[in-house]
């Protein structure tokens, strides 16, 4: 989505997905119209091979000034206000680590 509305930056055209700083990049339906503050997300592992642990959604992520230093003016703000920046989330639960196809589910 961020591609589409700014096409004259390449560097949000490239596949790599974590150019906001991420820690935790998700596909999927999650986003500021289906995520609450207070929801929480109960991660498992695609193989059932590690123990399940819960993840809460805190609040919204408000992207600093290095988004637009590095994707070109504007992206910053964008972001922010159509809720591609994110949230922050904290564990209330204790499990594994991620791994890279692990299923986030309610």
């Amino acid at each position: 989505e961020l591609s589409a509305a700014f096409p004259q930056s390449l560097t949000l055209q490239v596949e790599d997905r974590s150019s906001f700083g991420e820690n935790l990049t998700i596909e999927g339906t999650l986003n500021c119209d289906t995520v609450c503050l207070g929801d929480v997300f109960e991660v498992q592992s695609e193989q059932g091979n590690r123990e399940a642990f819960s993840l809460q959604v805190t609040h919204p992520r408000r992207p600093c000034s290095a988004v637009d230093r590095c994707h070109g003016f504007g992206v910053r703000r964008y972001s922010a206000e159509t809720g591609l920046a994110g949230f922050f989330l904290q564990p209330v639960s204790r499990g594994d680590s991620f791994g890279s196809n692990d299923v986030l589910g309610t």
